[in-house]
């Protein structure tokens, strides 16, 4: 079935980052393109069909708003059995800290 979809996707917090992953089966690093501009993270493709047509295939598109204690300069991506995992640091400032009482 063709469609314009958006896959499945999850955002945890977490103390030192933000991770983010996405169910993109049967597309590789090649199919997905991630971009970052003004506080958003755009992720596409485009799953091509099979030819047992055993998932949707067609374009897939998902923004999602950044906030603005990630460190963008190091955001990392990476594709692993059909999941996309997206990492977005913190910024060291954001991350807190126990301060010693005198």
């Amino acid at each position: 079935t063709q469609s314009r979809s958006s896959a499945a996707s999850d955002v945890y917090k977490r103390q030192k980052e933000y991770y983010l992953t996405m169910d993109v089966p049967g597309m590789s690093k090649n199919d997905i393109e991630v971009t970052f501009d003004s506080n958003r993270l755009k992720i596409s493709g485009q799953r091509k069909s099979d030819k047992y047509n055993s998932y949707e295939y067609g374009k897939m598109e998902r923004t999602f708003s950044v906030p603005s204690n990630v460190e963008t300069d190091k955001i990392s991506a990476k594709i692993d059995n059909g999941v996309l995992k997206v990492l977005l640091p913190k910024a060291k400032s954001s991350l807190g800290r126990k301060i010693s009482v005198k």
